[in-house]
């Protein structure tokens, strides 16, 4: 039972991190500005759970996908662990990852009438980042057992990005501009430090012949 709770609350703690729903939550209302709240309740409801599928796909199908392309897992947390200390450096420094959304498709979501698919459940809920972070979980999870912990924790988090997204108005009012900014630097920091020890762990199997 310590075991199901500490996979399931790591798993989450890095899925939270990555999809980072209270970094969204601003840029989530400037894009919606045009939207009543029930839409953007809808849209918030629809995008997680396409963003739950997709990541759920790559949870279950991950290691086919891996073992198609002969990509090892000590590959895969090195070049994981690289995309995610970029992303969490550009969080530090209080940007929105350039792997989630870009100025240009900022404008271009700004006159979509619904954004539930693109941009918000692709790229920013799951985009490359998301993905990467369950194939890095999902790599440390060899049984039925791990997986069935890392598809419920990617449903709660689907979850908990929803009430989020859903209550983002409230939220961002209570947070202010500065308490938002305040908790992204603080995760992107976290993440900062699960990325790198991402890249020693893939390196020091390298190196003592883990894939040679």
């Amino acid at each position: 039972m310590n075991e199901f709770i500490y996979l399931l609350f790591f798993s989450i703690f890095q899925l939270f991190l990555i999809v980072d729903p209270i970094a969204l939550m601003p840029l989530f209302l400037s894009i919606t500005k045009s939207n009543t709240h029930e839409e953007r309740m809808k849209m918030a409801r629809t995008s997680a759970l396409v963003a739950v599928i997709i990541l759920l796909t790559f949870a279950l199908l991950g290691g086919f996908i891996l073992s198609y392309f002969k990509i090892s897992i000590d590959a895969i947390k090195i070049g994981g662990g690289l995309l995610l200390f970029s992303i969490a450096l550009e969080m530090i420094h209080g940007k929105t990852p350039a792997t989630k959304i870009t100025d240009k498709e900022h404008d271009i979501a700004e006159d979509l009438e619904d954004i539930s698919i693109t941009p918000l459940a692709i790229p920013l809920l799951a985009g490359p980042g998301a993905i990467t972070t369950v194939l890095l979980v999902a790599g440390n999870m060899q049984t039925g057992y791990h997986t069935a912990i890392l598809s419920l924790a990617i449903l709660l988090t689907g979850a908990i990005s929803y009430a989020f997204l859903s209550m983002s108005d409230k939220i961002t009012k209570l947070l202010g501009v500065l308490g938002t900014k305040v908790l992204v630097r603080i995760m992107g920091m976290i993440l900062l430090f699960i990325s790198i020890q991402y890249v020693i762990d893939g390196a020091r199997s390298v190196l003592s012949g883990g894939i040679l």
